[in-house]
């Protein structure tokens, strides 16, 4: 099992505490890791500030590090993809790791890590057994995302190709159904 406890044992739960101030907000209460089979690094998510563990070491989060949203889906397609469940640990490390990216401060140095923890995030996503269509949706999503975020020009191109496409295939499809 590739999502542990911060002393090593098989993550059987994830400890959160909603904060309804913050709207979908969840404070990460225990600490945990992932091992990455590929990379063979260890990630750490942290708890959030002022939270630690029963039977850990105390140790913290700080700033906004230990928060997450769980999976950031809207509203509309929680019927396809619910913003929990297999996908709750992966989505807590994604979140971690995002903020991390954040903080570097360079976009470049940005961009080259998120590209390689969206990759993570794929794994992780497969290995908790999350399906395949799923998890790949999952991670389309979070790929355009880190290109609008921190890819620039070429970003907002990828942006723009990705919108004109779909709007290719949803006019394709509909056209096809109008006229076989």
């Amino acid at each position: 099992m590739p999502f542990l406890t911060d002393d090593g044992r098989p993550l059987d739960e994830l400890l959160l505490a909603e904060r309804p101030a913050d709207g979908y907000r969840f404070e990460v209460r225990a600490p945990f890791v992932y091992l990455d089979p590929v990379s063979g690094r260890r990630y750490e998510i942290p708890a959030a500030r002022g939270t630690s563990s029963p039977g850990s070491s105390g140790a913290v989060g700080a700033g906004p590090h230990g928060v997450t949203d769980l999976a950031s889906v809207p509203m509309s397609l929680w019927s396809f993809i619910a913003s929990y469940g297999r996908q709750s640990a992966p989505a807590m490390l994604h979140d971690e790791r995002s903020i991390v990216a954040a903080e570097l401060g360079d976009r470049r140095a940005a961009l080259a890590l998120r590209r390689e923890d969206d990759r993570v995030f794929r794994t992780a996503l497969r290995e908790q057994r999350v399906p395949l269509l799923r998890a790949w949706i999952m991670w389309g999503w979070i790929a355009a995302d880190r290109e609008r975020e921190f890819g620039g020009a070429a970003g907002a191109v990828f942006m723009t190709q990705a919108v004109v496409g779909a709007l290719l295939v949803l006019g394709a499809s509909v056209g096809a159904f109008w006229h076989p």
